[in-house]
């Protein structure tokens, strides 16, 4: 998770992003905690490895909708991503805004008001 040596885990575009934690793991992706190496700030890793292209159009089509619809309320919001070559396929990383599970809930409730 940390480089010791100062190094980033991951870099998309000029931004370097250090990887604190895993979260979260489905069939599909892996959601790990990362920090962002100028700010500090917190965010969310979404990384998804595709062996198809089925799998590779399927997160196309994630992206897509959500450069198209990230603005609302209740979705998350994609900061960026970025699409590498690994061994037999793709592996595509999304920073999205994290919240911790209280946060949302209260952002949802002021949204409500």
């Amino acid at each position: 998770m940390g480089c010791i040596c100062g190094k980033p885990d991951l870099e998309i575009g000029m931004q370097q992003y250090r990887i604190l934690k895993p979260f979260a793991k489905g069939g599909f992706s892996q959601l790990f905690l990362v920090e962002e190496y100028k700010t500090g700030h917190k965010w969310a890793l979404k990384r998804i490895d595709c062996h198809s292209k089925t799998d590779i159009e399927r997160v196309r089509n994630e992206i897509d909708v959500q450069q198209r619809f990230g603005m609302h309320p209740n979705i998350l919001t994609l900061k960026c991503f970025t699409d590498d070559e690994i061994p037999h396929g793709i592996r595509f990383s999304l920073i999205f805004t994290f919240y911790k599970v209280c946060d949302k809930f209260l952002l949802y409730r002021q949204n409500e008001e």
